[in-house]
């Protein structure tokens, strides 16, 4: 039905009118497009939210050598420099949660451009590693740092790291046949007379291949101490040997054919004039 509505000249119109029908329409209309609205809200702010959640992580990252006990779990941030002889065999195995890549450049410092690029690797893997008779590793050198990066799945496309940050933990391998491997302390408190330290070197970091020939004092501050004050004494323990300097040129091959792994302990005697630390040179060379 149409109502007319008297205007100004004494003209009729029509007056627009609304049938309960088209009113219930529209508002059946509209709250369709509200809840499509609140729809695609919500899976927008649980899209986010899962994005922001899901922080990149690295839960492992070792190095073994075959034949030598495997890093204890949860030492990824702990496990120290590798040394292996040429032509020995080595593993990386890792854990991460995000994207995961792996790369490498020469030594002593991660700094590319890379030796070794792989842009994706499974989130969970181990990869086997070879060295070279030369010493190298691949195109790599005879000191390679190997890293590996955890970083945002759904963000990668957009930036390199953005959120929270692209964690990443670096291994260091050295290939070499001969060493010189400083071992030793910072001097503690002096006690029953003595000044002593003790140093242990993880089996898990050294090829078994390796062998001390002779332990010296070269570049020690010891050398200084028993220079200054005669008569003290320097004593080394190891593998169940020991060797005693007593001068300030002291080399000793005592510990000839022993395994540079294990407990080390050094002892100054005398409390006076302590130097700053007790250390050792090892000399240590391959036997294959």
């Amino acid at each position: 039905m149409t109502e007319y509505a008297t205007v100004a000249g004494g003209n009729e119109r029509p007056r627009k009118t609304y049938s309960w029908h088209s009113i219930i329409m529209k508002a059946w209309l509209t709250s369709i497009v509200l809840q499509q609205r609140v729809l695609l809200t919500s899976i927008l702010v649980l899209l986010l939210i899962a994005a922001a959640g899901c922080r990149p992580q690295i839960t492992k990252f070792n190095l073994a050598i075959p034949g030598t006990p495997p890093a204890p779990e949860g030492s990824q941030n702990t496990q120290g420099t590798t040394h292996v002889c040429a032509g020995s065999s080595l593993q990386l195995s890792w854990a991460a949660m995000g994207h995961v890549s792996l790369s490498a450049t020469e030594g002593p410092r991660y700094r590319p451009p890379a030796c070794l690029a792989e842009s994706s690797v499974p989130s969970q893997g181990t990869r086997n590693l070879t060295t070279t008779p030369s010493g190298g590793i691949g195109t790599c050198t005879d000191t390679v740092m190997f890293r590996i990066t955890a970083s945002h799945d759904f963000w990668r496309p957009f930036g390199p790291c953005p959120g929270h940050g692209c964690p990443n933990a670096d291994r260091e391998i050295v290939v070499s046949s001969a060493l010189d491997v400083p071992v030793g302390n910072r001097t503690g408190d002096c006690a029953s007379g003595s000044y002593e330290v003790g140093d242990h070197i993880p089996s898990t970091n050294w090829d078994n291949s390796y062998e001390v020939n002779a332990v010296t004092l070269e570049g020690s501050p010891v050398a200084n101490a028993l220079e200054v004050s005669p008569g003290r004494t320097f004593t080394v323990i190891h593998d169940g040997r020991q060797a005693v300097f007593q001068t300030t040129s002291g080399s000793s091959d005592v510990f000839r054919g022993a395994k540079i792994t294990g407990d080390w302990t050094l002892r100054l005697s005398g409390c006076e004039a302590p130097p700053p630390a007790l250390t050792i040179t090892v000399k240590v060379s391959c036997t294959k």
